[in-house]
């Protein structure tokens, strides 16, 4: 079962992390980050099945107990984010963005519209 919810859980982050399917680019981190966390997680409660005891024990019930807590942290600095970026009322992927939801700041438009026009200009080329 461990090894199952492995295949899903990896063959999942696999292929968000080649589309990376939301729009702002915050939340593809997180959502990579909280399903690599999730994996770990099984692992680590793999153990528990053929029942650990002793120094092991406690080392499994720290080492859960810190990736609940990193979890839960990445997610509620998501909350806080989004709750931010609503009173805040920039549109996504704007240049007066939060940081936090680009990770980073976004090109000007006209930068992106000349690297744009380059790029189309440079397959023309190849094609002929």
């Amino acid at each position: 079962q461990c090894l199952g919810c492995q295949i899903i859980l990896m063959t999942f982050m696999a292929v968000q992390i080649y589309n990376w399917p939301w729009k702002a680019p915050i939340l593809n981190v997180v959502d990579m980050v909280i399903c690599f966390l999730l994996a770990i997680l099984v692992v680590v409660a793999g153990f528990y099945v053929p029942v650990a005891s002793g120094g092991l024990l406690t080392f499994f019930e720290i080492f859960s107990l810190v990736l609940f807590a990193v979890l839960f942290g990445v997610a509620g600095i998501m909350i806080l984010a989004s709750v931010l970026a609503l009173f805040y009322r920039a549109a996504i992927g704007s240049q007066s963005e939060l940081k936090i939801m680009t990770v980073g700041r976004t090109p000007p438009p006209k930068q992106i519209a000349l690297e744009l026009f380059d790029a189309i200009g440079a397959l023309a080329g190849k094609s002929t």
